[in-house]
Parts: structure tokens; sequence; C-alpha cells
């Protein structure tokens, strides 16, 4: 049989006393209790010798980030310099114009279906269109369809060579419309109107810019109107450039008379300037049968000795009076311009200035261009 296991039971005493309080001032802390202290503990120094072995090891990445970057630089330069040896010349190496920052403009309408070549484009750093009307309510549109297309080609293949041509329009004054433009600029609500429209014209087709071809004002009411219009224009396009956020302005170009004008027309011309890019002068009908000398002579001689009749004298006279040579533009002709109704000078040597019957009343006395291009 198992024995019997006996298990006794006793009552352990618990100590009920209360915790000490510590918050007691008068408690004091028994003699055999370390007191707890507390140090500001601050890390050891680190030795000089591990400083300095940490600096070498940044120096030396350092020194081969540097070197990695420098060869990779090298190396993109030469390749880049293989791969542009066989590439054709960029539009400024073609185009000395560009090079020497120089304008030169060509004016295209494609008359008879004649398209404008690339060999053209790469020539120029201007292009302005001249096939675009005004109409009398100031909205300018395309003369027609045929001019519309050689727009769209002109300017299809401007952006296609990645040209830095720039693309404008001119207003074409001398047009079926040119007694509507005149209309236009003399009431304040058409001449809005033709600023709008100029504007969102330009954004619409994504150019440049507009030569204004308007004939030149005589009276002051004129002038103020037209120096009114120019500056609004240059407003309005400033407006555009920062919606559009457009890095480079718009241009705007005046066409100016080839005849220099009094001196006190040189304050008008100094007050364009302050709003338009440049001048593009004409250089044509120095002679011709409204003119009082009653001589032939040449559309557009480049120098005259005899006379004030020349583009070297216009040019000159434009240059001192606005003092803004390189803003002056003058333009070449490409067509002739032959006489009716010479007087005889068999005897004479000089085979260029001749007279002629100027017969206010009969109509004969006239002169046709040949060879327009």
């Amino acid at each position: 049989m198992s024995e019997d296991v006996k298990v006794h039971f006793e009552n352990v005493p618990m100590n009920e006393e209360a915790p000490p309080d510590y918050s007691n001032p008068n408690f004091e802390t028994a003699v055999d209790e370390p007191s707890v202290v507390i140090v500001d503990q601050q890390s050891e120094p680190v030795p000089t010798g591990s400083k300095q072995s940490r600096f070498n090891i940044i120096k030396r990445q350092l020194f081969i980030f540097i070197s990695g970057f420098m060869l990779c630089l090298i190396l993109f330069l030469i390749l880049k310099a293989f791969s542009s040896g066989g590439s054709s010349p960029s539009p400024a190496s073609e185009n000395p114009a560009l090079n020497c920052s120089k304008r030169l403009i060509g004016y295209y309408r494609g008359w008879e279906n004649r398209k404008i070549t690339a060999q053209q484009i790469e020539k120029l750093t201007h292009i302005i269109f001249n096939g675009i009307n005004s109409e009398k309510d100031g909205r300018v549109q395309f003369h027609d369809d045929s001019a519309r297309f050689s727009f769209l080609d002109m300017k299809n293949k401007a952006r296609v060579m990645k040209s830095d041509v720039k693309i404008m329009f001119s207003t074409d004054y001398y047009s079926a419309n040119r007694i509507d433009i005149t209309e236009v600029m003399n009431d304040s609500k058409t001449r809005r109107q033709w600023i709008d429209s100029i504007s969102a014209f330009i954004i619409e087709q994504q150019i440049d810019g507009v030569e204004l071809y308007y004939r030149w004002p005589n009276t002051e009411t004129e002038k103020e109107n037209y120096l009114f219009f120019v500056r609004e224009l240059r407003y309005k396009f400033e407006r555009m450039e920062k919606l559009t956020r457009r890095k480079t302005p718009y241009l705007i170009s005046i066409l100016a008379p080839p005849l220099v004008w009094p001196s006190e027309e040189s304050v008008f011309i100094q007050e364009l300037l302050d709003y338009a890019d440049f001048l593009n002068i004409e250089t044509e009908n120095y002679y011709g049968p409204w003119k009082k000398n009653g001589k032939t002579g040449p559309s557009g001689p480049l120098y005259s000795t005899n006379s004030n009749y020349s583009i070297d004298w216009t040019l000159k006279a434009y240059a001192c009076k606005t003092e803004m040579a390189s803003r002056l533009n003058f333009r070449i002709l490409f067509h002739g311009a032959p006489w009716v109704k010479v007087n005889d000078h068999s005897l004479s040597t000089d085979v260029v200035y001749k007279t002629y019957d100027k017969n206010p009343d009969e109509s004969s006395t006239e002169l046709r261009r040949e060879g327009s291009v």
C-alpha cells in the first residue's frame, strides 16, 4: 500500500508596510544605499590617425569620380565630332547672312504656280509672303486658294528643312484692297479689329511677324493714327509672347518710301522704330511720268552723279536721320521698265537719261513694267 502523504500549509506573513514616500522632503536615504548621480556622457575623442584615414578615403573616391566624368565627357565629344563629320552643314554655315547677323529677305507670292525651292530658302533669313488681303472691317485673309496653297507649301518646306528662316506676311497695300486699308486705318474700331486679326493670323499659321505695307501717311492725323496703330500692335505682340511663352519677339517691319522726307519727318520715323524692328525701303520709281523732271531713267539706280535720285543717296539720308543703319533694309528690283514716246536723242552720248513727250492730256506717256518676277 502507498504511504499517506501529508501536506502542511502555513500562513506566510506579508509585509504590509506602505512603500516609502519619496516625495516627502524628510525622507532620508539609507546609509548603505548608493545614491544615483546622472553624469553627462560624452563620446571619447576619435584618434587623429582615424580622421586622416577617413579623409584620404573621401579624397580618393572624389578623384576617381572626377576622372571618370572627364573621361566620359571626352568620349562624348569625340563621338559627336565623328558623327557630325559626314552630315550636311547647318543652315548657319550655309547662309553667310546668319553668321554675320545680317538680314537677307525674300518676297514670295507664288504667281503662275511658281514654287519656292529649298535652295532659295536656305539662302534667306526672312521670307515675307505677299498674298494676304485686308477687308473693310479689318479682317485679314488669303487673297485666294492659290495664295493659300503657295503659303502652306512655302511654310512646310521651311519647317521640314528645320531652317531658322523667319516667316512673315505683308499687308499688301498695292493690291485691289488698298482703298480698304486706308479706310481701316482712319477708324479706331477697324484699327483694333485689324490688330486682332493680324495677331490671330500669326498665331494660327505659327509664323513670326508682319510687314506693314501701307501708303506713307501725309497729314498729321494720318501720322498719329499710324503711330498709334504700330504701338498698339507691338503691345498686342508682347501679350501674345507671354501667353504662348515665346522665347523670341514677334517681328514688325514697315515699308518706307524711296525718297527722303523733310527734316521734321525724321522724328516720326524714329518714333516708329521704337516699336518696329526694321524698315524695308523701296528702291523704285525714282523716274517715271509722274515726276517733274521730265527725264527717263532707271527705276532703281544704285548711284547717280547728277541728282539725288539713287539708292545710295536714299540709304545715306535714312542712316543719317535715324542713326540706326543696322535696322535699314533696301529692296532689290527684279523687273524692267521700258519707256514710250521718248524724244529722239540719236546725237546724244547719254543712253540712259533722255527727255520724253510729257503731255498730261495724253495717257500714252507711261512707264510699262516688264519682266517682273
